[in-house]
């Protein structure tokens, strides 16, 4: 839980800057998925992701460089 705030400053060159901040009041980190599925606050859980190819992780993409706009 916490909220988000935006604060401006002038840098080096004399620019406005805006940034915007986190500020968390507490935080939760959550422990190990279970093995079973189960409900969590009566949200069922998602499926797996699909497999993925032995070569690193990574599918193949097709594409044509002439697609490219550089």
């Amino acid at each position: 839980k916490g909220s988000l705030q935006s604060r401006k400053y002038t840098d080096r060159e004399g620019s406005t800057r805006t940034v915007m901040e986190i500020v968390a009041d507490s935080v939760y980190f959550a422990g190990a998925k279970p093995e079973a599925p189960e409900k969590l606050n009566g949200v069922p859980d998602l499926p797996p992701p699909p497999a993925k190819e032995a070569a690193g992780g990574f599918d193949q993409i097709a594409w044509d460089d002439e697609d490219l706009p550089f």
